[in-house]
């Protein structure tokens, strides 16, 4: 990952606070905020912090409130002078962003680094301007209410945009429009995902530069993706006859992710190591969670192309493509991986391995060793439409390894539905 900080594989700290439950491949954890009535887990990075809000009022009105959460120690946010504070993104260098709402009712765009908190101006001539999702770049994306008379009646009210450096873009498709995009997440090569409406309803929308890819669930009556991480994979939420379910989405496989013994269950955000949070609802109330996936390969991070933030691969070359293997407090890369024993690709089955550079690295300058190898670009098998390529490898003990990124195929003629 871009930048990314150090990875927490083990999630021993969610399991000092609850306990698991297993179910469709994922372990299940509850994380409360002690006391609250009501919690919301929105994000995840890739050092096992969490952040979301909660709700510790038994009864109205509601007094929400942000919250962090890193290695069993409790935070709460409350934006000076606000009247409601929700904790909804969060990257890898640590900086959080979010929605307030002010006394006067009208939401609010912030972000929190250790600077302090920092009120966001929204988007010119908003009414109320909503900011859930930064990349390690630190472009952020939301969504703003305000008049645009232009925009058919029935599609007006809502409209998405991401904001880099101090400059907006409003992410309209087509130019025109016949379609308004809410916009929900980002990774760190700028693809961001969400909801499209349009007339023929709600659906689940990726925007990769000028391309926005419709992504509806089979069987489902709406979907709605919230966060995508740095392989590719999407998570969210989609309803349908037998009420409202999370979702995984990675590659071309859906997962359907529901709490057990739930009736309503979200997945708001995934890290690059699979982990998953968001929350569900039962009888006894609504609760955050945290689902580890459950597999045999350790999970791993992997930079694809680093230096480079589009990771464009020509599937037509007959070069290399760089991947680094990034290391983190329990992985030092270059000493526990076995060269010989790697593969990457499409699938993460490809014999496509060149070599390794002798000399460890650190790529992302987060102080842990970095191992970068050279793969064949012609054997590792990338084709038209492909956004991850899979790294898997063994350790010198024999543990098997799994990391994941994402990738841009070219050159490829894409179609938007």
């Amino acid at each position: 990952m871009k930048r990314a900080s150090a990875i927490i594989v083990s999630m021993a700290f969610v399991l000092l606070l609850c306990s698991p439950a297993g179910a469709a491949g994922y372990t299940y954890s509850v994380v409360d905020y002690p006391g609250a009535t009501h919690t919301e887990a929105w994000d995840i990075n890739n050092s096992g912090v969490i952040i979301g809000w909660y709700d510790a009022n038994s009864d109205y009105p509601w007094e929400p409130r942000g919250f962090v959460l890193y290695e069993a120690t409790w935070y709460s946010l409350d934006y000076p002078g606000a009247m409601w504070t929700f904790a909804m993104g969060i990257n890898d260098g640590g900086t959080l962003v979010g929605t307030s709402v002010d006394a006067g009712g009208v939401a609010f765009g912030y972000s929190l680094t250790g600077g302090g908190y920092t009120y966001i101006d929204p988007y010119p001539r908003a009414g109320e301007s909503y900011v859930y999702s930064v990349n390690s770049s630190n472009t952020m994306v939301g969504w703003f209410s305000g008049e645009r008379p232009h925009v058919p009646e029935g599609l007006r009210g809502y409209y998405g945009y991401s904001l880099s450096g101090g400059t907006y873009t409003l992410l309209d498709y087509p130019v025109g429009p016949g379609v308004v995009f809410h916009a929900y997440g980002i990774n760190d090569t700028d693809t961001i995902v969400g909801q499209c409406v349009d007339f023929q309803g709600t659906h689940c929308c990726s925007l990769s530069g000028d391309t926005l890819f419709f992504l509806d669930r089979p069987g489902a009556d709406s979907t709605v993706a919230w966060g995508i991480n740095n392989g590719g994979a999407i998570v969210g939420e989609y309803t349908d006859a037998t009420g409202t379910h999370g979702f995984l989405l990675d590659g071309a496989t859906w997962t359907t992710l529901d709490y057990p013994g739930a009736y309503e269950t979200v997945a708001h955000g995934i890290n690059d190591v699979g982990v998953i949070v968001g929350y569900f609802t039962d009888p006894s109330g609504t609760h955050a969670f945290v689902a580890t996936p459950a597999t045999d390969l350790m999970p791993v991070a992997i930079d694809i192309r680093p230096w480079s933030s589009r990771n464009l691969i020509n599937a037509s070359s007959s070069g290399f493509v760089p991947v680094a293997i990034l290391g983190s407090p329990n992985f030092d890369a270059p000493e526990m991986t076995d060269p010989g024993s790697l593969t990457f690709g499409r699938t993460g089955e490809e014999a496509s391995m060149a070599f390794c550079s002798p000399w460890a690295l650190d790529v992302n300058s987060d102080g842990y060793a970095d191992l970068l190898c050279l793969f064949r670009t012609g054997t590792a098998g990338f084709r038209c439409g492909d956004t991850r390529g899979i790294l898997r490898g063994v350790t010198g003990d024999g543990i098997l390894f799994e990391g994941k990124g994402a990738v841009r195929v070219y050159p490829c003629q894409t179609v938007s539905r």
